[in-house]
């Protein structure tokens, strides 16, 4: 049977105060040890930081000093932010405001010095504290089709990064990602939005953006002449938005079937009927047009009139 005998002991280093800065490696040799019937020429001390045995510990002198030296300090509009020293434990403090504790809470802009003291050193820091400007523009109201859908894109601007990007309708239904930085949305119904932005620092603030749907006007000539030879040539389906024709059809007032078409665009000139069937000139009088319409939310609509044709 193998016995592993672990002896432990802590070594204290006390470093002097003109003590150079750096690192250094660090090993105790233990010589002459007795204990009961074993004795030992000498034992190494140990770093438990590491696999390898019997190596030197390494350690690091660092001269005293604070991290506010490098660090933003943001300050929103109306209010307040804490610095502290970057120094836990000192003996003394000493801020340029004459305050002598570990963090000082201010409300401006400015420079803050503070004299840290602890029993080895002395080292003197400055926090810069900046307004974090921020502000944000979300645009005009936007007038959109029924089942359009659109990408609100906010600009902004923000000293410090943004945080949290909270968004707001008055139907929140409509809103696939309301913490989301673009807004994708559908034009359902008129709709009032908000977002509110609020960055790192804290502070925060808010736009509003109107989205209202635009009523779709679908117009048809009630007479055209195919032999005008201007813009009256041809009849189809004129609107003052665009909308998609699943069907268009034509018939004269004996019931026969004088045109078709099918998927095609509303205010195409070209995709009308010019008054013939089968390449010949029909003749004058009243027809009777049927179409069906297909609109962007997915939903369909039948028109009807009539139209006098005049050569």
């Amino acid at each position: 049977m193998v016995y592993r005998l672990v002896l432990s002991f802590e070594v204290v280093l006390r470093i002097n105060e003109d003590a150079n800065v750096g690192d250094f490696l660090n090993q105790v040799i233990l010589s002459g040890i007795r204990l009961d019937d074993l004795e030992f020429d000498s034992v190494l001390s140990d770093d438990p930081s590491t696999a390898i045995p019997n190596d030197a510990t390494i350690f690091s002198i660092e001269a005293l000093s604070s991290e506010i030296d490098n660090q933003f300090f943001g300050i929103c509009e109306g209010g307040e932010t804490t610095i502290h020293a970057g120094v836990y434990g000192a003996n003394s403090y000493l801020w340029s405001t004459g305050e002598t504790t570990e963090e000082i809470i201010v409300d401006r802009e400015g420079s803050y010095q503070v004299t840290i003291t602890t029993d080895c050193d002395q080292t003197v820091a400055t926090a810069l504290v900046s307004l974090d400007e921020i502000s944000l523009e979300l645009g005009d109201d936007i007038s959109l089709e029924l089942g359009e859908t659109i990408t609100i894109e906010p600009q902004f601007v923000s000293q410090s990064p943004i945080r949290a990007f909270k968004w707001a309708s008055d139907n929140m239904q409509a809103l696939d990602c309301p913490t989301c930085k673009n807004l994708r949305i559908q034009g359902i119904s008129d709709t009032q939005l908000s977002l509110t932005l609020e960055n790192a620092t804290g502070c925060s603030v808010s736009d509003q953006l109107g989205l209202k749907l635009v009523d779709i006007q679908i117009y048809a000539p009630n007479v055209f002449n195919p032999n005008s030879g201007g813009a009256n040539n041809s009849f189809f389906l004129q609107g003052n938005l665009s909308f998609d024709i699943a069907r268009f059809e034509i018939y004269d007032r004996w019931g026969n079937l004088m045109f078709q078409k099918s998927n095609i665009q509303a205010n195409q000139a070209n995709e009308g009927w010019d008054g013939t069937r089968n390449t010949q000139a029909s003749v004058e009088g009243v027809y009777i047009w049927s179409a069906i319409l297909r609109f962007k939310d997915g939903t369909q609509g039948v028109r009807t009139g009539n139209v006098t044709l005049v050569r």
